[in-house]
């Protein structure tokens, strides 16, 4: 199967073409193309952010880790004097993450990992610990949306059940009774 390429306008197979979740099933670009006005995008974003056109292979240092990295490891941020954030962006990753758990949900330091050690290392409900069994970026906060309160941890799946289902414990025992009789 063919589709023409909106950019280049050549008729090229489909497979030329990612996939895209709307429409066709594919981009309206070819690849080719998608690169190509990735790279001028990326060029136009450096051009607006960064100041003083600074080469983004020069070295800086991390205010966090005191690491010097390439300037390409740090985000950009149009209110600093360079055009760039003082931290790398793995640790501002870091330090987001640290800043959810201690000042999002009142919790001190240890008491993540207390938590992680009271569930045996896995979720709350399913028990998962492991990435195939749907821990990719670890045990995920659980608490209660009216009042604030911190239940436990669980995994990414299980958490997001109980969100859809609106943490409501009558929802979550229809489903139950669902599953059961089908």
């Amino acid at each position: 199967m063919l589709k023409i390429c909106r950019v280049c306008a050549v008729e090229k197979p489909v497979e030329e073409f990612r996939n895209n979740k709307s429409g066709s099933g594919r981009r309206t670009s070819c690849r080719e193309c998608d690169r190509a006005l990735n790279k001028q995008w990326r060029q136009k974003r450096v051009a607006v952010f960064c100041k003083d056109d600074i080469n983004l292979d020069q070295m800086k240092i991390c205010t966090r880790c005191g690491l010097e990295k390439t300037k390409r490891e740090f985000s950009f941020r149009k209110e600093s004097k360079d055009g760039l954030s003082a931290s790398c962006s793995v640790c501002s990753k870091n330090y987001l993450a640290k800043w959810n758990k201690t000042k999002k949900y009142n919790l001190e330091d240890g008491d993540y990992a207390t938590m992680v050690l009271n569930q045996n290392g896995g979720c709350g409900i399913c028990g998962a610990t492991q990435p195939s069994e749907g821990l990719k970026k670890g045990l995920e906060i659980d608490h209660c949306h009216t009042t604030g309160k911190v239940r436990g941890l669980l995994c990414p799946p299980c958490n997001r059940a109980i969100g859809l289902l609106k943490d409501n414990p009558v929802l979550l025992e229809k489903a139950a009774e669902w599953i059961r009789n089908h």
